[in-house]
Formats: C-alpha cells, sequence, structure tokens
C-alpha cells in the first residue's frame, strides 16, 4: 500500500535498490514455556548491507508506522492477487492441501496451518473480499487497528544475522527504528487453534 513518504511503486523501487528485500509475513516459534505449544507472530524480514542499514531500517519504518489502509482499490488488487496465488498453489498441491484440511479436524497445528496459509486461509480471502464490497471504510479501520496493536516497542522482537563486527553499525539505526515506534502494550492473550471438528 502506499505510505505517508511513498506510492507503493516507489516503495518497491526504494527496497530494490536500497535491501536486499523487506518481507512480511506471518512466523511460529516454539513456546518454551509451555513444551508443545508455539506463538504464532507477524514479522518482517529485511536483508541489507551494513551501509544500508540505516536506510533499511528507515523503509522498514515507513511500512510499519506510515502504511496507509485506506486506498480500497489497492487493498482489493493485494486481495484478489493473495487470493489467486493461494489458489494455484491449493490447485498444484491439492493433496497436500485436502491432508492439512482433514487434519486440521483432530490438530490444533494443522488448525492453525489451513486457518493461515491452507483452504480456510482462502475462504476468509473470500469474506474479506465481500467485506470490501460492501463496506471498504471496516475492512481498513481494521487493518489499521490491528497494525496499531501488532507494531509497537512492547512487541518488538528482534533476531539479527551480523558478523561482530558488523553490530555497531546496525545497533544505531535498530535502536532508531525501536524508538520511533509507539510503546504499546504487550499481546499476552493467547491464540487457541483448536481442531475444526470441536
Amino acid at each position: 500500500v502506499d505510505t505517508k513518504k511513498y506510492s507503493y511503486q516507489d516503495l518497491y523501487n526504494e527496497i530494490s535498490v536500497n535491501t536486499g528485500g523487506i518481507l512480511g509475513g506471518l512466523s511460529v516459534y516454539d513456546d518454551l514455556k509451555d513444551a508443545g505449544s508455539c506463538r504464532p507472530y507477524f514479522g518482517f524480514k529485511m536483508k541489507a548491507l551494513y551501509p544500508k542499514m540505516r536506510t533499511g531500517f528507515s523503509l522498514l519504518k515507513e511500512i510499519v508506522i506510515n502504511s496507509r489502509y485506506g486506498d480500497a482499490k489497492r487493498l482489493t488488487e493485494i486481495l484478489m492477487e493473495t487470493k489467486m496465488q493461494l489458489q494455484m498453489t491449493l490447485m498444484q498441491a491439492g493433496h497436500i492441501s485436502a491432508g492439512m484440511r482433514a487434519s486440521a479436524y483432530f490438530s490444533s497445528d494443522a488448525a492453525f496451518g489451513d486457518a493461515t496459509s491452507g483452504i480456510g486461509f482462502y475462504r476468509s480471502l473470500g469474506d474479506i473480499e465481500a467485506e470490501m464490497k460492501k463496506d471498504p471504510a471496516s475492512v481498513s479501520a481494521k487493518l489499521s487497528k490491528l497494525a496499531g496493536i501488532l507494531f509497537t516497542q512492547k512487541n518488538l522482537l528482534v533476531s539479527v544475522t551480523a558478523e561482530e563486527k558488523g553490530m555497531p553499525k546496525i545497533e544505531k539505526p535498530l535502536a532508531a527504528f525501536a524508538d520511533s515506534l509507539p510503546e504499546g502494550t504487550k499481546i499476552t492473550k493467547r491464540l487457541e487453534f483448536r481442531p475444526l471438528g470441536n
């Protein structure tokens, strides 16, 4: 989507020129405090050379803090593109999709997978598409609210892969990025995924 400073095309160009990519997506990590369970996180992965770290974190800040969710046309484009890509994936690996869906009826992990990348997710995209047609402002408001809850200092978790000598070149831009986030409230409520049959 567009941000306060860039159109989505200009943002894409800036990311391409200055970084090795910035990708957002869902990640799942084992919960070390509760054996056998996991916690989902929405995260960003950024790759950049040391001289471009400041620019990379500036672009990440632009995405996280200044994204504009009010463009119904662009949101619909993203939704349709995501739905079409998922449909192709589900068709190409139908046996895997069917297996995940079947497993979702007796496994919490499979129910989570189905809800985030399987048939359940595809159906949710259809529901969002219908809501976009009926009330696009509602979808925009929900996205803005969700971003405000997720992208805060209290919910920030950072993992860095770098040489030890490169860490000082990362620490300052990372600290500036973290300081730019609202303090927020730490999400402590656990998402529970129960098998679909329950």
